[in-house]
């Protein structure tokens, strides 16, 4: 058993071991060349690596997989190898100070390349001199020979269509190729340059593979791309010569069907191709490139035409056609590449449809139209469209107007135009983008102002099109190029029209309004047109001209949707006859309008019927419209038929809220939802919902706030509210609705005389119905923030009243402290002794429902004896108990009242008959008592309180407990200062002046 356990360990540390072990004996060479050493790994199969940790004296090897290998290995350039990790397999390559390497893979082989030192190449070129004789050098007179016949015998050794076996091997460079494309050896990027490092000097770029690749090269921006037909290569592209550093890193980019491959252009400095299929090689060079590009051929031509036929590029071994993205601009490219490197469209071109991008390699197009195509054939590359391509030439294009700004001005001004749109459409819509095209691919060799001309020119043509967004953007730039421009009539002019159709109107009108404008009538339209979109029509009307004949030369694109403007300009101001005319002037092409225009025309044409009494005519039009298809016009219709159907009683209100708040749905954003709000919040308003109706109205008015129209609502909706608390709508309203509505819309309080009228009449209908306390809360924030002077005291005395009658005596107080101050600082003539009495019987009021009854009669004791003052004496002793008091004070407002036995007693003399019997019960004036029984029982039985004089007058014997809590019953309902008071819930009846 135990030598079980041992071998059983024994294989378990086999196991952990083996890995080591089983490790693969890789093969490892070295090999000498002109220039480098360079250092190959035999691996069994593919194997992946990295270079890492690379300076000037070493750098890191690590592959994907272990092995082992023998670190003895030595070269000039390899100074040892040390083994990091077997597992995988890292090696530290160690190498002479400065030198540079460089690596790639060729199927299961790895090869890394470390070119000599700067001293070490400088050895080996002395080293060459001596075993070679001395090359005759040239004459001063005769030029270098040139990198063409520096490579003539590499292009010898790589034919393309007869790849060799090296070829497909798939070796790099040689140093001896790479000392007849670049002046020197590499150097490492951490080495010092020389002087002369700037000077441009060949550079190469090699493509290899083992399969062929079809490729384009072009520049674009600054870059060049190298495309190739195949999504992965073996092998990146490998750079050198003299100026290698500017091409590192080399980008890529994955594209649909192939690959990119990204380096950076090198001015001054011309790019050709050699070779092709499994060998390529991008030659980058100052040296002159005398290769011939091939030429297009134009097929199917014909000359009468403006558009007709093809380009045929006739190119041969085209392999592909690839759709790429340029990042920098957004457009596609269509890019064909090739097999062979004199497959080529060489210097950029530009053509009416599409342009050409220099390429060295194969073929380049962007396009400038959606609808191009290119395709592959048998002849080559094919580019067409379906309407055939452009040979007109761009020049051609731009002609001189018949007559230029200048020329019209010097007309009469009847005939002068401003405006030559019919000449600026350049044939209209249908060949506009063309036309466009033609005049942008002609600019590029132009002169600045002769392109500022043609930028002007196109804005011309786009707004003669009816296109005012397109046209302000040609017309911007030409004035960023010549700011100059803005103090030019005619531009100043363009400029406006373009704003006023791109719905820009306020800087529409504002340029339209410049004072070098002011002399051409014909601006007065555009003017007008602007104004109608602000909303003020009023103004619009006012500098409307009345000869419209000018516009009957605009075409119909500019024409129809001005003359409609100007037509509900003129309906709106009543002028039937002038919208007329332009309803003929839109309808002399009724065949071209568009739905949007046709929809207008029908729908004004309504308000014409309307305003000239034929409301039949009015609904039938509205109604077809409001059924139609044009969103706008249907809504419009809508309203306006509903607002007509409400007004001649047609349908109820709740009808006509059903179909606005359809609407109010069915159009978003401007200011016509902005009128469906209005007519709508109205119309709950005076439907009696009150506070909705104002709140939709105020909603409406904030769509559009700059809007006439929103300044009209806010008028209206001022009014509406004003007129419920000044007219009857008040009193047929419940007291939480009036008070609900002054809350929510307190903003709508008109200032001055008016408002305050507004406050008082809600007070008064709180204080009718008892609800005293947000009456008096209403008049003091009055006093405290509107009014000044007398209208405050008045008012506060109004307020110390209502406290009183809210048994309030402490707010009654204040409110009397607060006319003290303001009294005196009113002029002694408004301080009147009434006015004195008045404010000192409220504050013996105030002072007896604050207990202080002895302060409440010495406040009397100084005023005049009248009704009011005996009332008050009267009640102020009957809420103390001072029951002998309160008989003789009532005794003398029987006297006051003059009542008499003659004639029934009023309800209110039996009340104060009843009053002072009670007051002589109450202090036992027995005498007193019987005399007023016999005085006024006939009288009294012939009222209400014939019993209650019966229970108060009887003889002392007969009186119970049940009439001593009648008694006190009595006591308590009485108040004998209520009617003063009372005065003041009316607020247009003050008690005093």
């Amino acid at each position: 058993m135990k030598l079980f356990y041992i071998f059983s360990i024994a294989i378990l540390l086999g196991l952990m071991v083996a890995p080591v072990w089983a490790a693969e004996a890789l093969s490892v060479r070295t090999g000498e060349h002109r220039g480098y050493s360079r250092l190959v790994f035999d691996w069994p199969q593919e194997t992946k690596y990295e270079i890492t940790n690379e300076t000037a004296q070493s750098f890191t090897v690590k592959f994907n997989r272990a092995a082992k290998i023998s670190p003895d290995q030595k070269a000039r350039n390899v100074k040892g190898l040390e083994i990091v990790s077997a597992d995988p397999l890292v090696l530290k390559v160690n190498v002479p100070s400065g030198a540079k390497s460089r690596s790639f893979a060729v199927r299961n082989r790895v090869v890394i390349d470390i070119y000599d030192a700067v001293a070490e190449a400088e050895k080996a070129e002395a080293e060459d001199k001596t075993k070679t004789p001395p090359v005759k050098p040239p004459e001063e007179k005769k030029p270098e020979p040139g990198l063409e016949e520096q490579l003539k015998a590499e292009v010898k050794k790589t034919d393309p269509k007869t790849p060799s076996v090296q070829q497909s091997s798939a070796q790099p460079p040689s140093q001896n190729e790479l000392k007849q494309v670049a002046d020197k050896p590499m150097v490492a990027a951490t080495t010092k340059p020389k002087a002369d490092d700037n000077i441009l000097r060949p550079n190469l770029i090699t493509l290899s593979a083992t399969k062929s690749i079809g490729l384009a090269v072009f520049e674009t921006g600054s870059e060049i791309w190298i495309v190739s037909d195949k999504e992965a290569l073996p092998i990146k592209p490998q750079v050198s010569g003299g100026n290698a550093d500017h091409f590192l890193p080399i980008g890529e980019r994955d594209v649909a069907g192939g690959k990119i491959y990204l380096t950076n252009r090198l001015e001054e400095t011309k790019i050709r191709g050699e070779g092709g299929t499994l060998l390529w090689k991008i030659i980058i060079s100052p040296e002159k490139n005398d290769l011939k590009p091939i030429e297009p051929l134009r097929v199917d031509v014909k000359s009468e035409e403006p558009r007709s036929g093809k380009i045929i590029w006739p190119l041969t071994n085209v392999t592909r056609i690839l759709d790429i993205t340029e990042p920098s601009t957004g457009q596609n490219l269509k890019v064909a590449t090739v097999e062979s490197a004199d497959q080529f469209a060489g210097p950029a071109r530009s053509f009416v449809d599409f342009d050409v991008l220099p390429s060295p390699v194969g073929l380049v197009i962007r396009p400038k139209i959606d609808d191009l195509s290119v395709k592959m054939t048998d002849e080559g590359v094919e580019i067409s469209r379906p309407s055939g391509l452009a040979i007109l030439e761009p020049e051609k294009l731009v002609a001189e107007e018949k007559e230029t700004f200048e020329e019209r001005m010097k007309k009469n001004p009847d005939e002068r135009r401003i405006f030559n749109f019919e000449e600026w459409r350049m044939g209209g819509l249908d060949v506009l983008n063309e036309n466009r095209t033609i005049i942008l691919s002609g600019m590029n060799d132009m002169s600045e102002g002769s392109r500022i001309e043609n930028l002007i020119t196109l804005a011309k043509m786009q707004l003669a099109n009816g296109r005012g967004a397109e046209a302000l953007g040609f017309l911007r730039y030409a004035e960023a190029e010549l700011p100059e421009l803005s103090q030019n009539p005619e531009f100043l002019s363009l400029k406006g029209v373009a704003k006023a159709f791109d719905w820009k109107t306020d800087a529409a009108f504002e340029d339209l309004s410049s004072g070098i404008l002011k002399d051409y009538e014909e601006i007065q339209f555009w003017r007008a047109f602007t104004l109608a979109d602000l909303g003020d029509w009023q103004q619009a009307d006012a500098i409307m001209p009345q000869n419209i004949a000018p516009l009957y030369d605009y075409p119909s694109e500019i024409r129809n949707r001005l003359a409609i403007v100007l037509a509900e300009v003129a309906l709106r101001a009543g002028k039937l006859d002038l919208a007329d005319k332009l309803f003929k002037m839109v309808e002399k092409d009724k065949d071209k309008l568009n739905l949007a225009h046709d929809a207008a025309l029908q729908y004004l044409k309504g308000e014409a019927a309307r305003q000239r009494g034929k409301l039949p005519d009015t609904k039938k039009l509205w109604e077809e419209l409001s059924k139609g298809t044009d969103d706008l016009y249907r809504v419009k219709a809508g309203l306006a038929l509903t607002r007509l159907q409400v007004d001649s009683k047609e349908i109820a209100p709740k009808e006509a809220i059903d179909r606005l708040e359809r609407f109010r749905y069915a159009w978003r954003g401007d200011e016509l939802e902005s009128q469906i709000g209005y007519w709508l919040g109205r119309t709950y308003f005076e439907s009696g919902e009150y506070v909705k109706g104002l709140k939709i109205m105020r909603d409406s008015a904030t769509i559009v706030p700059e809007a006439t129209l929103s300044r009209r609502i806010a008028g209206d909706m001022s009014s509406l509210f004003t007129d419920f608390y000044l007219k009857d709508t008040l009193d047929k309203s419940s007291p939480l609705e009036a008070v609900s509505l002054y809350e929510e819309f307190m903003e709508l309080v008109p200032p001055g005389a008016q408002g305050d009228q507004v406050i008082s009449r809600l007070a008064e209908h709180l204080v009718n119905s008892d609800l005293m306390g947000r009456a008096g809360n209403l008049l003091s924030n009055q006093i405290d923030h509107r009014l000044k002077g007398d209208a405050a005291a008045k008012t506060a005395v109004r307020l110390a009243a209502i406290r009183l009658l809210d048994r309030n005596p402490k707010a009654a107080e204040t409110a009397l402290n607060k006319v003290s101050q303001l009294l005196f600082q009113l002029p002694a003539a408004l301080n009147t002794k009434a006015r004195q009495e008045e404010i000192a019987l409220l504050r013996a009021r105030t002072l007896s429902q604050l207990n202080k009854t002895d302060q409440a009669l010495k406040i009397l004791e100084g005023l005049t004896p009248g009704k009011d003052v005996n009332r008050l004496r009267a009640d102020i002793a009957w809420r103390a108990g001072f029951w002998d008091d309160a008989a003789y004070a009532l005794e003398d407002i029987m006297l006051d009242e003059d009542i008499s036995l003659t004639r029934p007693l009023t309800e209110d003399h039996a009340a104060l008959i009843l009053q002072r019997v009670i007051a002589q019960n109450l202090s036992g004036d027995r005498i007193g008592l019987a005399n007023m029984r016999e005085k006024y029982t006939e009288a009294m039985s012939q009222t209400a309180k014939a019993k209650l004089f019966e229970v108060v007058t009887r003889p002392r014997q007969n009186a119970g407990l049940a009439d001593r809590e009648t008694l006190l019953s009595a006591v308590s309902e009485v108040d004998l200062f209520k009617g003063f008071l009372d005065s003041y819930k009316q607020a247009d009846k003050p008690p005093s002046q």
